[in-house]
């Protein structure tokens, strides 16, 4: 009995003349720098469309971050922007794409720290109090001792980063911003 109803509704959705709707096309990556962790593969591009450096971090074990301290992340953001000079020359972006904060062991820290000190977090609530979760973190992660460690490793190329924003914030059960996807603003 199953089989038939099954089948009557493939049929019926053959002859119904619903379509598959095309997946809206992701830029091309044009990948300058490659380099491996022990815990991750790093690539970094450019997408032209966008006026974007997109940073992706594959981790090489599943529920494992990068974990990337700050002076492995100046290191990395040195060497990945001194490639993309020697390949794309001094390209103006509008801004990087470092994805999840979770792999940036410092950020997390800097995040989850900052909001339990802060009053205008509340952690029973596990919003803040003024303002959107998204425009929260975003605040917190553009103060000026994050934005520096951004800025003295794009120095040496010309790049300077203004802000950081943020979406996607994952709260803990603890009540506490964890992780969140992220871009910096380029000047």
């Amino acid at each position: 009995m199953i089989r038939i109803v099954v089948s009557i509704l493939l049929i019926l959705l053959q002859f119904s003349g619903i379509k598959a709707q095309p997946q809206p096309e992701t830029p091309a990556l044009d990948v300058f720098y490659e380099m491996q962790t022990t815990r991750c593969d790093i690539q970094a591009g450019k997408e032209e469309k966008w006026q974007l450096i997109r940073l992706h971090l594959n981790h090489q074990l599943a529920g494992v971050t990068c974990g990337l301290t700050k002076q492995q992340t100046f290191s990395l953001l040195v060497d990945m922007l001194e490639a993309n000079q020697k390949v794309n020359g001094q390209q103006p972006y509008q801004a990087m794409m470092i994805g999840h904060i979770e792999d940036y062991a410092w950020l997390q820290r800097h995040l989850t720290e900052t909001a339990r000190r802060d009053t205008g977090w509340s952690m029973k609530k596990a919003k803040p109090a003024h303002l959107s979760v998204n425009a929260y973190v975003s605040q917190l992660l553009s103060m000026p001792d994050v934005i520096d460690v951004f800025n003295l490793a794009g120095e040496k190329q010309g790049y300077r980063f203004s802000t950081m924003d943020c979406e996607k914030v994952f709260i803990s059960a603890g009540g506490l911003p964890y992780d969140a996807f992220c871009w910096l603003k380029m000047e």
